[in-house]
C-alpha cells in the first residue's frame, strides 16, 4: 500500500486540505479492518477500478474514473477490492469551511452518503470523467480535478462560518457553543442552521468528530502512552464519555482497536 500526495495549486490553497493517490497491489491481509474513520472532511474520490465501499448506510461499486462526492461522515467506512487486484484511487479532501463553494448540493442531504458527481453536475462531470480516463498519470488527473474545482468555485465566502470551523479545529473540538456565540455575535440556533447548510451537520457534531479524530491519531501512533497517561481526560468528561464517542465514530471501543490490524486506515494519516 502506498499513498502519494500532489501539490495544491495556489488558487486552491486553503480550500483543499490534501490530494492523494492511493495504490495497492491487491494483497491486503484478510485480517486488516480496511477501515477509514470520520475526519471531518468532504471528499471527492475517483477509483481506477472496482472498489466496494460499505457502511451500514450505503454501499457502492465504483471504478473506471467515475467521480464521487462523499458527504461528511459520522460512521466508519469499510473499503475492499473484492477481486484483490492492483488498484488505485485519487482523493481530494476539502477544507470543511470551503467545500460548499464548489457544489450545488444540499449538504445535509448527503451526510454519510456517496453521490456520483454527475448526479449534481451533469454533463460537466461526465466530460471531466472522460478527460480523466485519457490522462496518462495520477499527477495529470490531479491537475484536471483542481482546475475543474477552480472553475466552479463560488467567489463569495462565508467568513463567519470559516471562523467557526477554524476555532473548532484549532481547539481540537473543545470550544463551546457559548464561546462561538460570543465571538461571532450570532445565536446558537443561527450557527446550527449555518452548519447544516454549509457542511451538513451541526457544530456540536463537527466538534465531536474533530475531538475523536485527534485522539484516534494519537491512539494509532502510540496507544500505550495514551492509555497509561489517560490523556483523554483532558478532552472528554470521563472515561465512559470517551468510550461512547469512540465507538460511535470507530465502530468499536478503543481497547479493541488497539488489538486490531488497520494498516489500510493508518495509511491515510501518515502522509
Amino acid at each position: 500500500m502506498q499513498l502519494q500526495t500532489f501539490p495544491i495549486i495556489d488558487a486552491l490553497k486553503g480550500s483543499i486540505e490534501k490530494i492523494w493517490l492511493y495504490k495497492s497491489d491487491g494483497k491486503i491481509t484478510e485480517d486488516d479492518l480496511k477501515m477509514i474513520v470520520p475526519n471531518g472532511r468532504i471528499k471527492l474520490i475517483i477509483p481506477y477500478n472496482d472498489v466496494i465501499t460499505r457502511t451500514g448506510i450505503f454501499e457502492i461499486h465504483s471504478g473506471g474514473n467515475k467521480i464521487f462526492l462523499i458527504g461528511i461522515t459520522e460512521v466508519p467506512r469499510i473499503v475492499n477490492d473484492q477481486k484483490q487486484n492492483p488498484s488505485g484511487t485519487i482523493g481530494i479532501e476539502l477544507n470543511p469551511a470551503q467545500a460548499y463553494r464548489f457544489f450545488p448540493v444540499r449538504f445535509s442531504a448527503i451526510v454519510n452518503t456517496i453521490l456520483p458527481l454527475g448526479a449534481i453536475m451533469g454533463t460537466e462531470a461526465s466530460d471531466l470523467e472522460q478527460h480523466l480516463s485519457l490522462a496518462a498519470s495520477g499527477a495529470i488527473k490531479a491537475d484536471l480535478l483542481q482546475h475543474f474545482l477552480l472553475l466552479h468555485m463560488a467567489p463569495e465566502e462565508d467568513t463567519v462560518f470559516r471562523h467557526c470551523i477554524e476555532r473548532i479545529e484549532t481547539s481540537k473540538g473543545q470550544i463551546t457553543m457559548q464561546e462561538l456565540e460570543k465571538e461571532t455575535g450570532y445565536t446558537c440556533r443561527w450557527l446550527h442552521m449555518k452548519f447544516k447548510e454549509r457542511l451538513g451537520i451541526s457544530p456540536k457534531n463537527f466538534a465531536g468528530i474533530i475531538r475523536f479524530y485527534d485522539i484516534y491519531k494519537s491512539l494509532n501512533t502510540n496507544p500505550f502512552r495514551l492509555f497509561s497517561e489517560k490523556e483523554f481526560y483532558d478532552t472528554y468528561h470521563d472515561q465512559s464519555h470517551f468510550i461512547r464517542d469512540f465507538k460511535k465514530f470507530a465502530g468499536m471501543p478503543p481497547a479493541r482497536l488497539t488489538r486490531a490490524i488497520n494498516d489500510f486506515g493508518k495509511t491515510f494519516f501518515k502522509t
